[in-house]
């Protein structure tokens, strides 16, 4: 139990607000500390019993979105996909779920 408390802090502490504030900043809202904890919780919680390759590919892609814009363009990446591509790695095994069961 000890080891899943300290799993999921680590999981919303790095993870978490990193999706959740650069989602909240493409979408042009208002950045405010309790939508940014409140997103960040909610995708902590989809991504807490995952296997370790979709937590891993969602880490990679919280690095690409950390890299500076100049980095992205010369890759020809362009940041709002990859903050597309994160929220629907996330979402998608809650959907999945929800839509065969």
């Amino acid at each position: 139990m000890f080891k899943y408390a300290i799993f999921a802090f680590l999981l919303f502490a790095t993870i978490g607000i990193t999706i959740a504030n650069e989602t909240v900043a493409r979408l042009g809202l208002q950045s405010n500390y309790l939508a940014v904890a409140i997103l960040a919780l909610g995708v902590s919680t989809l991504l807490i019993q995952r296997n370790v390759l979709l937590l891993s590919l969602v880490s990679v892609l919280c690095v690409f979105i950390n890299l500076p814009t100049e980095s992205t363009a010369s890759l020809q990446i362009d940041q709002d996909f990859i903050v597309a591509l994160l929220l629907g790695l996330t979402f998608l095994p809650l959907l999945h779920r929800l839509l065969l069961r």
